[in-house]
């Protein structure tokens, strides 16, 4: 009985959470930084059994900043701890937070830390299985975190005890840095402003 009940209270939890959260369906129109999508990748080589590292990807729509953090599991307060670096990282202030539905994400506890500040962080959530809501941060995914790391298991072999955990972690974060600040910094980006149509063909004008 108690079993049931406590199911029941998780399935209200879950179901108070998304409907705090509003989904967010349409293109993004954004003229300022600040506006971010932000997600997880699982560094478990394919088996996702026990414990590993995880790198929190967070993409700003409007200029291409991206900065990568590296957490063990992606319980709900390391994922906001790797958030607070990566804010003070950043060199504007974050206005909105998008995310797929993952725990990690959807948790009072991160909904709140965004929510609760002054001003607001403006929170919103991906379509459930449709990647392409999240097309900035997947591309993230790929190229930087992928990219670099590729698809080995960083778990409890490399890991073997808490404060190796933190070496790895932050080496990682160190690697990070090295790897794609000098492409924040120094590699210019283009940004995609419209289509037109020279002779009936569609062209994009960066």
């Amino acid at each position: 009985m108690e079993d049931g009940r406590a199911r029941a209270r998780g399935c209200r939890s879950d179901a108070a959470i998304r409907a705090e959260v509003p989904v967010r369906a349409e293109a993004w129109s954004v003229e300022e930084p600040g506006w971010v999508e932000a997600d997880t990748v699982a560094h478990c080589g394919g088996s996702m059994s026990e414990s590993f590292i995880w790198t929190l990807t967070v993409t700003d729509i409007w200029s291409g900043w991206t900065e990568l953090r590296a957490t063990w599991n992606r319980g709900q307060y390391g994922v906001i701890e790797r958030l607070e670096e990566i804010e003070r990282a950043m060199p504007f202030g974050l206005k909105g937070w998008d995310t797929d539905n993952g725990g990690e994400f959807l948790n009072w506890a991160l909904v709140s830390h965004l929510k609760g500040r002054e001003p607001a962080v403006e929170v919103t959530r991906s379509r459930p299985y449709r990647k392409n809501d999240q097309a900035h941060v997947e591309q993230k995914n790929s190229t930087h975190a992928r990219g670099l790391l590729g698809y080995d298991r960083l778990g409890r072999i490399i890991c073997a005890s808490a404060e190796r955990i933190g070496v790895v972690c932050h080496g990682m974060v160190a690697i990070f840095i090295m790897r794609w600040r000098v492409f924040l910094l120094f590699r210019p980006a283009c940004l995609f402003f419209f289509l037109f149509s020279p002779h009936g063909r569609s062209q994009p004008n960066h």
